[in-house]
């Protein structure tokens, strides 16, 4: 049986109880701590749909395969933890810390990260896995198969992003407003009609990214690597773009505002004569 992170056959998952969820939790309390007791926490292959983690510390569980379609995660601590090729559609992940998380292949369609933050995180792709009858998860015997890590129709509102991994990531119409992602690893991402205003993208890899009608207002790409990019309709008012990115052809598909040369005005020479004007009164 294959995982392809719920967007093609499902692997089967057991329904984790509550009272399964506050033992597990229990155990990996003292995990973290050292305690005599203490289990590394794992959901791989569960069914958690629906239910409510906020506020549980969580970092570095296993959540592999695991589904949490619809869950409440807000201000949960996932620092380190695995969601390899989770089922994260419609979870709520506010102001959850998921710094250095394994996402490849994770489905976030339509999740809310707001304020989440995610340095660190990968969003790579992941691959095909088998999953054998003792519940282990072993990858594809032969050539691998990719399974991008999707993260479409998401709002991910202020979140931090920074140098994170995101190369081939899905990103297609999310709202990533006000963004932390310097040296954010870009390559080859699809960033169509996304919102990216406001959006610190300082020194980010952007090679090979699709951006689309993307928004980029104010957006400051100082640094970033735009190579082979693709900007056509992008939005691009007040983006603030050094020399090297202001010349480039990629950046020229975008509709930029209209400067005072574009319309033949001498913008010098307007000032000069409104100086004279101050001058005589």
């Amino acid at each position: 049986m294959s995982m392809s992170s719920g967007r093609n056959a499902e692997p089967e998952r057991s329904r984790m109880s509550q009272t399964e969820l506050l033992a597990i939790v229990g155990k990996h309390r003292a995990f973290l701590t050292k305690q005599p007791g203490g289990v590394r926490a794992s959901f791989k292959l569960r069914d958690l749909s629906h239910m409510d983690l906020s506020g549980l510390n969580l970092a570095e569980a296993d959540f592999s395969g695991a589904k949490l379609f619809g869950a409440r995660m807000v201000d949960c601590v996932l620092t380190g933890a695995s969601l390899y090729a989770a089922d994260l559609r419609l979870a709520n992940l506010e102001r959850s810390d998921l710094r250095r998380a394994d996402l490849r292949g994770a489905c976030m369609r339509g999740a809310v990260l707001n304020q989440a933050s995610m340095a660190e995180a990968d969003l790579r792709e992941g691959t095909i896995m088998h999953v054998r009858k003792d519940g282990s998860i072993t990858p594809h015997e032969f050539d691998a198969v990719p399974v991008q890590t999707e993260l479409s129709c998401a709002t991910v509102v202020g979140a931090d992003l920074s140098r994170a991994k995101l190369s081939n990531t899905f990103l297609v119409q999310s709202d990533l407003t006000d963004c932390i992602m310097r040296g954010a690893k870009m390559a080859r991402a699809n960033l169509t009609n996304t919102n990216l205003t406001g959006c610190d993208l300082k020194g980010a890899d952007l090679t090979g990214a699709n951006l689309t009608g993307a928004k980029l207002h104010g957006a400051d790409l100082t640094g970033a690597e735009l190579g082979l990019a693709r900007f056509a309709g992008a939005l691009m008012m007040g983006t603030i773009l050094d020399d090297n990115a202001r010349r480039a052809e990629e950046v020229l598909e975008g509709i930029h505002a209209p400067t005072p040369e574009d319309a033949g005005l001498d913008l010098s020479a307007m000032l000069v004569l409104h100086s004279e004007w101050v001058e005589t009164g």
